[in-house]
C-alpha cells in the first residue's frame, strides 16, 4: 500500500507543478500563498519526506482496489483456461504410445516367465515340505503319546498276574540284540586292558595302535565317538551327532545318528600306523563301518595284515560287513566273542593275554 501511494505521489507530480502535504493547504488555497506552498514543497524535499494529500487518499484508495481487482482477474481467468480438443496438438501422439510396446522385449519377457515358472515350482516345493513338517510334528506328537502309555502299562501291576508278562518279553529281546561283539558290549574296555597288561610287563615289544572313545552330553547320553591313541596323549572327534556338529552336517558321511570326521580319523589314525618297526603289536579298536569310510585306512589295514613278525589285536562288529568278513574267515585269525554275559570276571581278559603272549614268543 505505501509504495502505491509513492507511485501514486510520483504520477501526480508529473502531472502538476505542485505538491500539497500535510500541513493543511489544499488546491482552494490563493495565489497569494503560492510562495509559501512552494517553501513547503522544497523543505519537504530536502527532508526526504513526502506525504499525500488527505483529499487525495480516498481518490488513491479507489484506484488502488480497481487496478488490483482488475488485475486479479486476469490473473484467475489465465490460470484456470482450459483448451479445448481443437486447440490440443497430437501430431506426436502416435510417435509417443509406439515406443511403448518394444519396452520389454522378447529376451527379457522369456527371462521373467522362466523366473515365473521357477519360482512356482519352488512354491509348490516349500508347501510340500511345510506338509511333511507338519505330517513330522503330528507323529513325533503320537510318539510321545504312545511311549507314555507304555510306560504306563509296563508299570502297572496287571503284569504281575499275567504268566508270561509284556516286559519280560521286551528284556527277552533286547537280550537277544546285545547278544555277540554289539556296541556298548565292552569291547573296548577288554582290549584296553589288555593293552594296559601287556606294556606292564618288564620286556614287551612295541606297541602302536588305537582306541575308540565313546563321548557324552550334559545329559549322560551318548553325542558321538573319539579316537584316542594307547599313550592318551592325542585324540580326534571321530563321530558326533548333529547337535554337536560345528561344519556342514550335509557334506558328512553319516552312519546312523552320527556325523563321521573321516578326515580327523585319518590325521590321527593314519601316521600311527604306518612307520612302525616290527617285531611289534598293534592295537586297533575298532574296524568298523565308521573306521572303513577311509580307503587309506582300509588299504592300510590290508597292509598290516600281510606284513611278518606283527601282530594284530582288533575289535570288529559281530554283523556281517564286507572288508571285516574277508578278515574273519582268514585261517590265520583268532575270533574271541565278547557278550554281555562273559565280559565281567577276568576269564576273556586272561584267554586274550594268554594268546598275544603265544603270539609274540613266535615272533621274538
Amino acid at each position: 500500500m505505501a509504495k502505491y501511494f509513492i507511485d501514486y505521489i510520483q504520477q501526480n507530480n508529473e502531472q502538476q507543478s505542485k505538491i500539497y502535504v500535510s500541513s493543511g493547504a489544499g488546491p482552494e488555497q490563493d495565489e497569494e500563498d503560492t510562495d509559501t506552498n512552494h517553501q513547503q514543497t522544497i523543505d519537504t524535499a530536502d527532508n526526504r519526506i513526502e506525504l499525500i494529500h488527505p483529499n487525495h487518499v480516498l481518490k488513491a484508495l479507489k484506484e488502488f482496489l480497481e487496478e488490483y481487482r482488475s488485475h486479479r482477474k486476469t490473473t484467475s481467468q489465465a490460470a484456470y483456461q482450459v483448451a479445448t480438443l481443437d486447440d490440443r496438438d497430437d501430431s506426436l501422439d502416435i510417435e509417443y504410445w509406439s515406443k511403448y510396446p518394444n519396452v520389454v522385449d522378447e529376451r527379457r519377457e522369456r527371462l521373467w516367465d522362466a523366473l515365473l515358472s521357477g519360482l512356482q515350482k519352488y512354491h509348490s516345493i516349500l508347501n510340500a515340505r511345510t506338509k511333511l513338517i507338519d505330517e513330522n510334528n503330528a507323529l513325533a506328537k503320537q510318539n510321545d503319546e504312545l511311549r507314555l502309555l507304555l510306560s504306563k502299562y509296563m508299570q502297572s501291576k496287571v503284569n504281575q498276574e499275567l504268566q508270561i508278562p509284556p516286559s519280560q518279553i521286551i528284556q527277552l529281546q533286547l537280550a537277544e540284540q546285545s547278544a555277540g561283539n554289539g556296541p556298548g558290549v565292552g569291547k573296548t574296555t577288554l582290549l584296553r586292558r589288555a593293552c594296559e597288561l601287556f606294556l606292564q610287563q618288564t620286556q614287551h615289544i612295541p606297541c602302536y595302535g588305537f582306541y575308540t572313545e565313546e563321548i557324552r552330553g550334559n545329559s549322560g547320553s551318548r553325542i558321538g565317538f573319539d579316537i584316542v591313541t594307547l599313550d592318551g596323549n592325542s585324540r580326534a572327534s571321530l563321530a558326533r551327532i548333529n547337535e554337536y556338529t560345528t561344519s556342514r552336517s550335509s557334506l558328512l558321511p553319516r552312519i546312523g545318528q552320527y556325523n563321521v570326521f573321516v578326515d580327523e580319523f585319518e590325521r590321527i589314525a593314519l601316521p600311527l600306523l604306518t612307520n612302525i618297526q616290527t617285531p611289534c603289536i598293534c592295537f586297533i579298536d575298532e574296524i568298523g563301518k565308521m573306521e572303513l569310510l577311509s580307503n587309506k585306512f582300509k588299504d592300510l589295514i590290508q597292509t598290516l595284515i600281510e606284513r611278518p613278525n606283527l601282530i594284530l589285536i582288533a575289535t570288529i562288529p559281530i554283523k556281517p560287513l564286507g572288508f571285516v568278513d574277508k578278515i574273519r574267515t582268514r585261517k590265520d585269525c583268532h575270533l574271541i566273542t565278547v557278550t554281555r554275559d562273559n565280559r565281567s570276571g577276568s576269564t576273556l581278559r586272561n584267554e586274550l593275554m594268554a594268546y598275544i603272549e603265544k603270539l609274540t614268543k613266535n615272533i621274538a
